[in-house]
């Protein structure tokens, strides 16, 4: 009997702030968001918008800060002179725009009737891991399926790891070389049929 008063003297006890086990048991939990909740990490001022001409020198000042961030040069003079020119140079491009600063930006080129190819997938090493590549990689997805494209290419450097990854997470496998892209030596392809 001693044993039973010892018991109710402790489930109240003021070392638990929830009282009893079942107190306990009834509190609420956190816990992470999964599926489609994930996006809510996401910024919301953060649009993702079809490139036009007035976020020309946006999308160049952005490119400019942020090709050095992942060890390479911005030269639009040479090799990057088509993007001085993007309606010319993509099928469709994309920009994600913080209060009127581009932040990340992405393209879709057309290689073949069949094939078309993911172009230019960069964003602010500040905001990688908030969900905004994978964003762009879906829109040109998106944009390859309605257009048709049975196959979505790319390529990128082996030093690209977490692009690297991301793309093996929608769904791209490696292939060889494709193109004559001195710099690339990873070459992906998803299968849209």
């Amino acid at each position: 009997m001693a044993a039973t008063s010892t018991r109710k003297a402790t489930r109240g006890s003021p070392r638990s702030p929830y009282g009893s086990r079942r107190a306990r048991a009834c509190r609420p939990r956190t816990r992470r968001p999964k599926g489609p909740a994930v996006q809510e990490r996401i910024p919301r001022m953060i649009d993702l918008e079809p490139y036009r001409p007035s976020l020309r020198e946006p999308l160049l000042g952005f490119l400019a800060n942020c090709l050095p961030e992942s060890g390479r040069s911005f030269d639009p003079e040479g090799r990057h002179a088509h993007l001085l020119d993007v309606d010319a140079s993509f099928e469709a491009f994309w920009c994600l725009v913080d209060h009127g600063e581009v932040v990340g930006c992405a393209g879709a080129r057309r290689l073949s009737p069949e094939a078309c190819e993911l172009k230019t997938l960069f964003v602010y090493e500040r905001l990688q891991g908030r969900g905004l590549g994978r964003r762009l990689a879906q829109r040109v997805i998106d944009h390859a399926r309605e257009r048709g494209y049975r196959v979505v290419r790319l390529d990128t450097m082996s030093t690209s790891t977490s692009a690297i990854a991301l793309y093996r997470r929608l769904g791209f496998r490696d292939i060889e070389r494709y193109d004559d892209n001195p710099m690339a030596d990873v070459f992906m392809e998803l299968d849209l049929a």
